[in-house]
């Protein structure tokens, strides 16, 4: 009779265990996972075994569950979506296109004022990258687009897709899609450098690239670093097919330096590489580099969706302010006091980052991350005594961590069964 009391009272105290610890259960799995799956080929004798023992040990500890979502394959960006109307273009000079040749002069010539229309068709571009050298103007800009999304696809064959230093730029209803190599040496599909200021991205679909939008700064004629500000990507959809075999960032929406960026309902899905010894950390969208004012909201960020991760160090991170950091000559300062200023993450939903965090703050000054919804990843982390955030009513199946001196403000914040 003890020794059946014994037992009881001992389930009870582990159902206690997991059912209030469940959160730092959950991680210190992954962690194990993590550090097992790291250590084990890099030792011998008693002490692989003890880990392989640790390994197996582990799986007694709960995991998180996926979180399967249904979306129709026709189906671009999330939420509303106010396309450019025929009226609104009635000022504007039309231009048509029908060819690789047409569409390569029209973005080296074309003025102000313009709408390049393309032709329907499946268009394939070679070589190094398309130079969009032609430069729109305010209440002018110039017009990339196709009549309905699906009716023209770009198969970018070439590194980096189009490279596009210009300001006022407007691209809509475009397909780009990057093709297969053996190191997937497709980078990008837009890369957004220097003087690009008020670019818009709306309504396109952004498949097989490694950094589907990339932006940096350059130097200017005086040496000084130019960086695109207020750029706006809206209702558009990232994925890849398949993960990433490069040594290469593999992010969707990688931004350095900028001001006032806009990253708002778009779809953004299965980024992942293999990286150094199979191990790669990506990140759905950042911002970084001493960049100011960006918002990313009403976004659906789904770190798993038809590409599975295929081991703990499979990190995908859905969401962060500072990425990994920035090297101090790339930075807007010139020195990375912060990685960013004045970010607003909102209105989120990030889905299955199971092997770390959802949102990550890194050296991200007066930071706002309000009315997320979390669910299966190790929660937010706010990290360096740089950051600070206030982290208000999110709805959320893990925690919320500062490390490294970072501030935080947590204000009503709910677990997701009380949603």
């Amino acid at each position: 009779m003890k020794t059946l009391k014994f037992i009881i009272a001992s389930i009870l105290v582990w159902l206690v265990i997991f059912i209030t610890f469940t959160e730092e259960l959950i991680e210190l799995r992954v962690n194990i996972e993590k550090y097992t799956q790291r250590n084990i080929p890099q030792n011998t004798g008693l002490h692989k075994y003890a880990l392989i023992a640790i390994k197996l040990g582990s799986n007694i500890l709960p995991s998180a569950t996926y979180v399967a979502i249904e979306r129709k394959s026709n189906t671009i960006g999330v939420g509303n979506y106010s396309p450019i109307t025929s009226s609104s273009l009635a000022s504007y000079k039309n231009i048509y296109v029908n060819s690789e040749e047409q569409i390569t002069t029209a973005l080296k010539s074309a003025s102000a004022g313009t709408v390049i229309n393309i032709a329907p068709g499946h268009y394939i571009f070679k070589g190094n990258y398309l130079y969009f050298a032609a430069k729109g103007a305010k209440n002018a800009p110039i017009i990339l687009r196709a009549d309905n999304i699906g009716d023209v696809t770009f198969n970018m064959q070439l590194r980096e897709g189009l490279l596009i230093p210009s300001p006022y730029i407007i691209i809509e209803n475009l397909v780009f899609l990057g093709g297969k190599t053996k190191y997937d040496t497709i980078e990008h599909a837009l890369h957004i450098v220097g003087d690009a200021d008020h670019i818009e991205i709306r309504h396109n679909e952004f498949i097989n690239f490694n950094a589907h939008i990339k932006a940096n700064s350059v130097k200017n004629t005086a040496g000084q670093r130019i960086y695109p500000d207020h750029v706006k990507i809206l209702n558009n959809n990232f994925y890849n097919h398949w993960k990433r075999n490069t040594l290469s960032p593999a992010s969707p929406i990688d931004v350095v330096g900028g001001k006032g960026w806009l990253v708002a309902n778009n779809f953004i899905a299965d980024f992942a590489k293999y990286g150094r010894k199979g191990r790669g950390v990506t990140y759905g969208v950042f911002l970084k580099g001493a960049s100011e004012d960006g918002i990313i909201e009403n976004n659906l960020v789904n770190c798993q969706w038809q590409v599975e991760h295929t081991s703990a160090n499979d990190i995908r991170i859905g969401i962060s302010l500072g990425n990994g950091g920035t090297g101090k000559k790339f930075c807007m300062d010139g020195q990375c006091a912060y990685e960013h200023k004045n970010g607003i993450i909102r209105n989120n939903t990030i889905l299955n980052c199971q092997n770390d965090v959802a949102i990550y703050i890194n050296k991200g000054k007066d930071t706002l991350i309000e009315n997320n919804y979390i669910a299966n990843s190790l929660g937010i982390d706010v990290r360096h005594v740089e950051s600070n955030a206030i982290i208000s009513q999110n709805y959320l199946d893990s925690r919320i961590k500062a490390t490294k001196g970072a501030t935080i403000t947590t204000v009503n914040n709910a677990p997701l069964s009380s949603y």
